[in-house]
C-alpha cells in the first residue's frame, strides 16, 4: 500500500491479517573480547495459520533453525533480542534473564519516569523499544495484523 500514514495504518491496515510474512535480519555486535565484531543473521517467518517463528542462521552450515515461536508478531527490536539470546550474546547486549521483557507486550512499569532496562541495554539500544506502528496499542482499531 506504499507509505502508510499512521491514521491509515491504525484505522485500516491493522484490520488485515497476514497470510505470509518473511523478514531477514543481518546484524553486527561489537563486544570487548575476541573476535570483537560478531555477525548474526536470522529470519522472522509467518504463514497463516501457523504461529510467528524466529530462525537463526547457523554459522557453520548456514542452515536456519527455529529458536522462538510466538502467537503474536514480535517487534523488530524483540526479533533482534531473540537472535542475540540465540547466539549467546545476551550478557554483552545487557539483556535481563526474563525473555518476556524483550517485547512490547511485556507488563508495563506503572511508575512514570522510570527506566525498566539496565544501563548497558539502554546504551546499546537507546530509549525506544519499537517502531511507530508497533507500539501504539491503544490507537489501532484491531490487533489482527499481530496475530498468528
Amino acid at each position: 500500500v506504499g507509505l502508510a500514514t499512521p491514521p491509515i495504518h491504525f484505522d485500516f491496515l491493522s484490520t488485515f491479517r497476514n497470510s505470509y510474512f518473511i523478514r531477514f535480519g543481518k546484524y553486527t555486535m561489537t563486544i570487548l573480547r575476541d573476535p570483537y565484531n560478531i555477525d548474526y543473521v536470522g529470519a522472522m517467518y509467518h504463514a497463516f495459520p501457523s504461529p510467528w517463528q524466529t530462525f537463526m542462521q547457523d554459522r557453520t552450515d548456514l542452515a536456519y533453525r527455529c529458536v522462538d515461536v510466538q502467537d503474536k508478531r514480535p517487534t523488530i527490536l524483540a526479533f533482534k533480542r531473540r537472535l542475540q539470546r540465540a547466539f549467546g550474546l545476551s550478557k554483552e547486549a545487557g539483556l535481563g534473564p526474563d525473555i518476556v521483557m524483550d517485547d512490547v507486550y511485556r507488563p508495563q512499569n506503572p511508575r512514570p519516569g522510570t527506566i525498566d532496562r539496565g544501563f548497558t541495554q539502554v546504551a546499546r539500544e537507546g530509549f525506544g523499544d519499537f517502531m511507530w506502528w508497533e507500539g501504539d496499542l491503544e490507537t489501532e482499531i484491531s490487533d489482527r495484523w499481530r496475530l498468528a
